[in-house]
This record gives structure tokens, C-alpha cells and sequence, in this order.
């Protein structure tokens, strides 16, 4: 399947986007590989870890310590790389809507069509 062959209506690339599978190289691109069950687990661990700490001597102090750390999240900064990992060790531009668009039009117009 192509992007830019013109067979593929952005309905249906929305449709493939947004339905993409937890474990598939777009879902894990896009989630950092962290599906809603896995944040939501995350959750319970920290919260099931602070109420167990909240039992011990060390939180009962003036100055609590040794508070239990979070687990780990996916770093999901607004820092917009320019490069997107693919598989095989290759990479993808990230670009908006507009310059994909502009691209495809200019590829058209060197094609002929």
C-alpha cells in the first residue's frame, strides 16, 4: 500500500490510524508502545505502592521519606522530532498535513498527471 499513488481517501487513513492494534509498529510509534491498560496498571501499582508505604515508620515522620518512586511513564513531550524511526534501522520525515500535500502535488506534476 502507498500513500501517494491517490487510491487511499483520507477517510480511510484516518480509519487505519485510529484502529491501529496495540503491537503494531504504528500503534507503538504513535503510544510509545504503552496501550490505556498499561497506563491504567501503572496507576494502580503506584497507588497500591504509596498505601503500603503509608504504613511504615517512614511516613509517619514529620518529614516523610523513602516515599515509593512512580513507575516509569513514556515520555510524551511537545517536542516534535523531525525524524520518525522505522524499522530496519531506516527513518521517516515528520512533516504537517500541508507539506505532505504539497509533496504529493508536486510529485504529480513532475509525473505528468
Amino acid at each position: 500500500m502507498r500513500l501517494d499513488d491517490g487510491k487511499l481517501s483520507f477517510k480511510d487513513l484516518h480509519a487505519f490510524i485510529y484502529a491501529s492494534p496495540p503491537g503494531s509498529a504504528f500503534f507503538n510509534s504513535v503510544e510509545k508502545g504503552w496501550s490505556t491498560t498499561d497506563h491504567l496498571v501503572a496507576v494502580l501499582v503506584d497507588l497500591t505502592a504509596i498505601l503500603a508505604w503509608q504504613n511504615t515508620p517512614d511516613a509517619q515522620q514529620k518529614f516523610p521519606r523513602h516515599r515509593p518512586k512512580p513507575i516509569p511513564r513514556p515520555d510524551y513531550s511537545d517536542e516534535r522530532p523531525t525524524e520518525a524511526p522505522l524499522m530496519g534501522g531506516m527513518s521517516a520525515s515528520v512533516m504537517s498535513a500541508e507539506e505532505f500535500q504539497r509533496r504529493i502535488e508536486e510529485r504529480r506534476a513532475s509525473r505528468g498527471n
